[in-house]
């Protein structure tokens, strides 16, 4: 089956499968994956998560080139966009503002995802309080 996402929801279906941990690591939500599944869900889940994390890594280097574009090299050799405006610290800088417009439109491009034809009643012994907004636009009755 084929599915055509938006890159935005795919960044949303890997956390939907893997959970999202915060700054600290302190794992915020679980993910599907986290979740007692039968064997051929997870099996089948692992091989969509696999796809997933493969479209993730190509879009964060397409956000690492959009991050050289519009920063600055700093002394460390690391890469920074100044948020903030210098003579305007209550206005977003110019580069910050172009590299969020280049970034969301990126995220706007949708990308065909091959995947198992999931079944609802697959998940059907799943309980979970997470919102899985786009794992439900895979899954058939």
């Amino acid at each position: 089956m084929r599915t055509n996402l938006k890159l935005s929801e795919i960044y949303t279906l890997d956390i939907e499968l893997n959970g999202f941990k915060d700054e600290t690591g302190q794992r915020v939500t679980k993910g599907l994956l986290n979740e007692k599944l039968s064997l051929v869900l997870r099996f089948w889940l692992n091989e969509l998560n696999q796809k997933v994390a493969l479209i993730v890594e190509q879009c964060e280097l397409l956000k690492q080139e959009l991050i050289k574009k519009y920063g600055t090299e700093l002394e460390d050799g690391s890469i920074n966009i100044e948020v903030m405006d210098k003579e305007n610290p209550k206005k977003f800088s110019k580069s910050y503002l172009e590299f969020l417009e280049d970034w969301t439109k990126l995220l706007e491009e949708e990308k065909e995802l091959e995947h198992k034809e999931f079944k609802l009643s697959s998940f059907d012994s799943i309980s979970t309080e997470a919102k899985l907004s786009v794992i439900f636009k895979l899954i058939t009755e």
